[in-house]
């Protein structure tokens, strides 16, 4: 096995290769949770340890959009 290639077989490269071409047209959310597990799968993070923190960046962005939704109403003024 290669160091440089992390693991992977040389035939897992062209089709770790397609994937990566596949998610060229994906959606954003996509693209942000393909880059968010291979960034857990790298740094070997255990499993309870990841959802334990994905439920807190979870509960820290439903408050965030919780406060950007008040903030963004207006008054109704009656025009």
């Amino acid at each position: 096995m290669n160091a440089g290639n992390k693991g992977y077989s040389a035939t897992a490269l062209p089709a770790q290769k397609e994937r990566m071409m596949s998610l060229e047209n994906a959606p954003p959310e996509v693209k942000l949770a393909v880059d968010l597990i291979m960034l857990l799968e790298e740094n070997q993070i255990e499993t309870p340890i990841a959802l334990a923190a994905l439920e807190i960046v979870r509960n820290d962005l439903e408050k965030k959009r919780l406060q950007e939704k008040g903030n963004n109403q207006t008054p109704d003024t009656g025009e």
